[in-house]
């Protein structure tokens, strides 16, 4: 299946490429766009590569606003196969576009349902969230 004609998933796209990653004789990259720190970044490459030492991550990061921008404007040609860290406005952004797949992970039942989008399956689920303020 090409980028053009796949949407955009998280979950769905790792869930894909770990259940086909066995039957690969080589190495999968999979592109992520990420919001997230570099610090951050290392720790999840360590932690993912432990349990898909064939699959090695590739990192364009950037700001939340950038990448959403990015996204959107690559919407007819995808490029990247995992969003990772942006904000929640963002994928509603990509959900409202038709261009993320209804997924549920491994294990969504035991998250608290308001870190995820409300339609079950969901289209997305948060890892974390911060408050912002400005005093």
């Amino acid at each position: 299946m090409n980028r053009a004609s796949r949407p955009l998933s998280a979950a769905a796209a790792v869930a894909l490429v770990v259940a086909s990653g066995a039957a690969l004789a080589q190495k999968t990259e999979l592109l992520v766009y990420t919001a997230l720190e570099t610090d951050q970044l290392k720790a999840y490459t360590e932690s993912f590569q432990k349990t898909n030492p064939n699959i090695d991550l590739k990192f364009v990061r950037d700001s939340t606003g950038v990448i959403t921008a990015k996204v959107l404007a690559e919407k007819a040609n995808p490029q990247a196969d995992v969003i990772l860290g942006v904000s929640a406005s963002s994928v509603e952004i990509f959900k409202a576009e038709g261009m993320l797949s209804a997924y549920s992970p491994v294990g969504f039942s035991a998250l608290a349902p308001r870190y995820s989008d409300t339609a079950r399956p969901p289209s997305w689920v948060g890892q974390d969230i911060y408050a912002a303020v400005v005093c």
